[in-house]
This record gives structure tokens, sequence and C-alpha cells, in this order.
């Protein structure tokens, strides 16, 4: 670490069309011939030393140091891999200096399904600033966790990697069904699909077939020194993603704001919220284990009736988060943030879904005594349009804290 002596290969990804170089993926390596010139005992050895967060940041900044420095050509994109713990802190000096200079090519921030599926929040939070600066953010291992599926719409990824055990096993229900998945959120986020792994001919066949646009592997490449890439022909501008993700419309600070912009407010009784409340905690167990599910437990809506329900069903979803402005009990399986004293999401209660084949939104509020006879009169909204419940999930996704 004193000595900086880390040492990046890089691995060409290439568009499968043409096989020009559309980037490079960056891969950290201690000094050659040393017990920790592998990534696995350098990246053990970290763990074993407290520096896991130093040495991530390191070998992130000297990869894009090594491109940055090398000259002309340059690869289009850098893929770097991070870690949310890592990047959760503030930067390094050496990382700042070379994340601000002048850098002749875009990042692509990689993080694997694990880290999404246990720190949504963490990814969420790196994503929006890497998107602020414009640059892009790359989900890893696509399909070796089938529960990352559900995350896809939440976090946004401009690229997603294709697990290589799919391309190993093209015609199998599981690899049909991630590879419609990802697919599916590719076409309506014009996101890329890039798979990983390609060795043989045939691998690159099965890539493409199963919507891969870009590849990487040893077909096209084996990680090493950036000079091995000269005089391969580098694609022009190569975009990662035909939309601006996370850059959403923003209409007010809560999910019931968002809601009310594009769907009529309606207005219930205190039995017939809890009649629609009964219906919405009923019908997400129809919807099958890989979902996402995010609540805001205040009044309206009466929790005490029906949250005992939801969170006795915890194991059934792949994520379960609860935010309120009270003391909640813990409960296995479930995160729990409380809500901030001034915040405005305090007066409103939100049952908020997501999973692969449709998205959901309940979203509550007490009408003022002076603007309705009834004192326990509720305004609410049922939205069912993944255009307005992905943004009420990131709104309250970003409201946990990352680590």
């Amino acid at each position: 670490m004193a000595e900086r002596a880390i040492y990046p290969v890089f691995q060409p990804i290439v568009d499968l069309s043409t096989h020009a170089v559309v980037g490079v993926e960056a891969l950290a390596r201690g000094p050659a011939g040393s017990a920790l010139e592998t990534p696995d005992a350098l990246f053990a050895a970290a763990i074993e030393a407290g520096l896991l967060t130093e040495l991530d940041q390191l070998c992130y900044a000297r990869a894009l140091e090594t491109v940055r420095d090398a000259g002309p050509p340059v690869p289009p994109l850098v893929f770097v891999n991070a870690e949310p713990a890592g990047l959760s802190q503030p930067m390094s000096p050496d990382l700042a200096a070379v994340v601000r200079s002048s850098l002749p090519f875009r990042i692509v921030l990689e993080f694997t399904e694990r880290a999404l599926t246990s720190r949504p929040a963490a990814v969420l939070r790196l994503a929006d600033l890497v998107h602020s600066v414009g640059n892009a953010v790359a989900l890893d291992d696509v399909g070796a966790d089938p529960a990352s599926l559900a995350f896809l719409p939440l976090v946004e990824p401009d690229v997603v990697k294709l697990d290589m055990h799919l391309i190993r096993d093209p015609y199998s229900p599981k690899t049909q069904a991630t590879a419609a998945a990802v697919v599916g959120y590719a076409d309506r986020s014009g996101a890329t699909v890039l798979a990983e792994g390609i060795e043989t001919p045939d691998d690159e066949v099965n890539a493409a077939a199963l919507g891969a646009r870009w590849g990487q592997g040893w077909l096209f490449g084996r990680p090493g020194p950036l000079e091995t890439l000269l005089g391969r022909e580098y694609a022009k501008s190569p975009a990662v993603s035909n939309a601006v993700p996370g850059l959403e419309p923003v209409y007010g600070d809560t999910p019931f704001a968002i809601a009310s912009h594009r769907h009529p407010v309606r207005v219930a009784g205190p039995d017939m919220a809890d009649a629609l409340i009964d219906h919405v905690v009923a019908s997400l167990g129809e919807r099958g284990r890989q979902s996402i599910v995010l609540c805001a437990i205040n009044e309206p809506g009466r929790p005490s009736r029906w949250l005992p329900r939801l969170t006795g069903a915890a194991d059934h979803f792949t994520y379960l988060a609860l935010l309120s402005g009270s003391a909640l009990p813990d409960v296995a399986d479930v995160q729990i943030q409380r809500i901030e004293e001034k915040d405005p999401l305090r007066e409103e209660t939100v049952i908020s879904v997501l999973t692969e084949d449709g998205s959901m939104a309940l979203c509550m509020k007490s009408l003022r005594p002076e603007s309705a006879g009834d004192p326990g009169s509720i305004q609410f909204v049922h939205s069912q349009n993944r255009h307005v419940v992905h943004p009420i999930l990131r709104n309250m996704m970003r409201r946990f804290g990352t680590w």
C-alpha cells in the first residue's frame, strides 16, 4: 500500500457485431512473483489487515491513472470493479485527484449482484453519483443469483453483464428465463447486455442468441498490459445506454407527491382504507419470491392491523424494508430505518413493490380536519404504472443508510 504497488491488467470488451473494442475491464494484480500477486490473495490480506477500503480505492486509482497516462489511442470505456463499502467512504487524495483530472475516457463502475442484493441503498447512492458526473454503472454476474433481477429497474445499470455460466448452459429453462428478464429490462431502459466468459466461437453465437450486444472473454483477448491492445480497432464513442438513468422528473419529496402528480387522488373512510390495504398486502404473496417491497409505516392506515402479516412473510420476498417515524421491533430478514423528524414522509403510509412482472404503489395521507367533514378521511393514490412506481421506490430507498 505504501509503495502503491498495484499493477492493473486489462481485458478487452468488444462489440459482437464488429469485434471493435468498446472498452477494457481493469483487473488488479499485486507485485509479480510475490505472495500477493493474485487478486484473491491480495484482497484476503487486505481484509485481514483491515485495509479493504484503502486497497479498493488504490486499485481504482491505479487503473484510471494507467489508462490516462498511456497516451493515444485510449479505450473509450474503462470498466472498474468496486465494492460499495469502499466507495461509500470519502475518496482518498490519490483517487480524488485522478477522478477530477481530465480523463479521455468514460468510467463504468462495476458492481457485483452480491453487492446489489446485500446493500441496495449503497449501490443506488453510488449509481446516482456516477451518473451525475456523466459516467456509467454496470452490474456484474447477473444470473448467478436470480434475486438480483428484481433490483434492475431500481438501480438502473447502464450495462448488464450476463454470468458466464449462462453462456455455458444456454438451453436450460433458468438461462432462458434470466436472459428474457435481462433483455426485457434492456429493451425498456436502453441498457446494453454484455456476455462474460466467451472462450469459443460457439460461446459467441450463444451470447448473441441470448441477447448480448457486447462480449468479453479469452476469445477476444486475455488480461494483460494495455500495450497488448495496440493495433486493435477501437469503437468510436460507444453508447452504453440509450437512456439517461436516474434522472426522472421529481415532482415532490415524498411518494404521495410523486404519485399524485400522475394519478387522481381519491378519498376514503377508515374502513375503506383498511379494505384496500388488506387487498394490497394479500396480493404481495401472489407476486412471487423475487419481490422488492418498501413500506413507510406511519398513520394513516392503522398499521398495527396489517404490519405483522407483512413482516411475518418476510422470507417470501427478496428484500423487505420499512421506514417509520416511530420505533419498530426488529424482525429477521427486514431492514428498518427511522425517518428523520422533519421528513414529510412521516405523514404518509406507503406500500410499494417491484417485481420482474410488474410494479405497484399505494400511497396514503390523512386529510386535514379543516378540509374534510370527517377527520378520519384518508386521501390515497394507487398506481401500477412503472414510470410512477420506480421513482417512488428510489425516493424511499435513498432514505436508507448506505452502510
